[in-house]
């Protein structure tokens, strides 16, 4: 038996591929892929060969991916999987393909190891969103990290995939005042329908503006533009120095300290008990994920180099692509209007 896997070959090159499905073992489960989707940050650094350290071509990427299981393994059936569920799959497809990094999930299946079911989140109500888990997983990471409360003031530098995941989480921290910034008008539409207070239009001027209008600075600064100019600026902006960083930098960043005591660089958490929750919230809607799906498209080949090129040249006509492989979608479907 075979299935289909997308392979990137070249920067900008994407294949659909048939390869043998690999056999289950007893201690691994076997899951048919629903949903997965392509978001503008480490996905299209992958698609145009600009992610630092990235496997070497070929390879099938992907890592966000939602599935129906097909088949337990005899030495799991007791970790609470069974044929029919629909999980939510966070991890890497185990090397099972003639191709030396082939440990993506943009394939028709994925086989999970028993070291990883603990990563495996069972979906009830929305299973399509759980294919963009990363939207939550950093931003509840922000919010845990930052011990946002109702008596906090926020300032999230870029509303992509990332920044919008803060802006969603500080909300339902309840922070006191939350103020998203961006470039694109329509990205802060967005943020403001997932709880931002305040918006700002980002560039040259912001720190200047920012400074201005909020002469007190902020208790929580999360830098995710991934523009390495816009550092400097987030760490001006905190009343206690430290930046929270969820972004991807295509170039090198830096920024001087000052006093090193107190300014920071915080990376973030990405596992522990609050995935469980995390996963609820966004089955069940209470972490919005609806607002940042822009389209939904067909696994194949044009969808897929439409989806990565519509996301490199149209960034605020699109932002979160679903890929159905259900079959239930027909041709490209816009979502935003």
């Amino acid at each position: 038996m075979t299935m289909k896997a997308f392979l990137l070959t070249a920067p900008r090159k994407i294949e659909l591929v048939d390869v043998d499905l690999p056999d289950v073992g007893d201690d691994e489960i076997l899951c048919q892929t629903m949903y997965t989707a392509i978001s503008p940050g480490t996905y299209l650094q992958r698609y145009l060969g600009s992610q630092p350290n990235m496997a070497e071509y070929p390879y099938v990427p992907g890592y966000l991916n939602v599935g129906r299981v097909v088949q337990v393994g005899r030495d799991v059936r007791d970790r609470g999987f069974a044929e029919g569920d629909v999980v939510h799959v966070r991890c890497f497809n185990r090397e099972c393909l003639p191709y030396r990094h082939y440990n993506g999930s943009d394939a028709e299946y994925t086989v999970i190891a028993a070291e990883s079911l603990h990563h495996v989140t069972h979906a009830a109500q929305h299973p399509m969103h759980l294919a963009f888990a990363i939207f939550g997983h950093l931003g509840l990471a922000a919010a845990m990290a930052s011990q946002c409360s109702p008596d906090k003031t926020a300032l999230v530098v870029g509303q992509g995939i990332l920044g919008s995941g803060c802006t969603r989480a500080f909300a339902l921290a309840g922070a006191r005042q939350i103020v998203a910034v961006d470039l694109m008008p329509r990205r802060l539409e967005i943020a403001t329908r997932l709880g931002a207070t305040d918006t700002c239009i980002g560039g040259e001027d912001m720190v200047d503006i920012l400074n201005e209008k909020y002469p007190d600075k902020f208790d929580i600064v999360v830098e995710a533009s991934g523009n390495p100019k816009a550092l400097a600026g987030a760490v001006g902006l905190s009343r206690s120095g430290d930046v929270y960083l969820v972004s991807l930098y295509n170039e090198a960043a830096s920024v001087f300290f000052g006093d090193f005591r107190r300014r920071r660089i915080i990376g973030l958490p990405r596992d522990g008990w609050w995935m469980k929750l995390l996963h609820r919230m966004m089955d069940t809607g209470i972490f919005m994920v609806d607002e940042i799906i822009s389209d939904i498209i067909e696994p194949t080949v044009e969808s897929m180099q439409w989806a990565y090129e519509a996301l490199l040249n149209e960034p605020e006509d699109h932002l979160g692509i679903l890929v159905d492989w259900t079959g239930e979608t027909e041709g490209r479907r816009r979502v935003w209007e």
